[in-house]
């Protein structure tokens, strides 16, 4: 990978991650928040991001395991309501109608309580 994987430079790494995703760099930015999810580094959230990586490149089946093990981690975040329609978009591209309904329904119940 174009990255050090030094654990003593994990908030640079995330920083990076983060502008590379406002760029539009987006396997770029997958690699380090890939990483950084595996070494606890804000896991729910640079799950989150990843599943974010992802879902902006096409790769539904990728986004939807990167947002469930976000939402494994941490049920309730300020991003819940955006993962959770990205999430409900991904199944649909995917035709999975049973998924898809589920998880707008989750967002319906995201929103109301919001």
């Amino acid at each position: 990978m174009s990255f050090s994987k030094d654990y003593n430079h994990r908030q640079q790494a995330f920083h990076d991650a983060m502008g590379l995703f406002t760029e539009q760099e987006y396997k770029k930015a997958l690699e380090r928040f890939i990483w950084l999810a595996q070494i606890k580094y804000r896991p729910a959230f640079s799950s989150y991001m990843a599943g974010q990586c992802a879902y902006k490149e096409k790769h539904y089946q990728e986004a939807i395991k990167f947002y469930q093990q976000s939402l494994a981690i941490k049920k309730q975040a300020s991003y819940t309501a955006i993962l959770l329609e990205n999430l409900a978009n991904a199944y649909k591209a995917l035709k999975d109608e049973k998924h898809y309904a589920h998880y707008r329904h989750l967002l319906e119940q995201q929103r109301a309580r919001d």
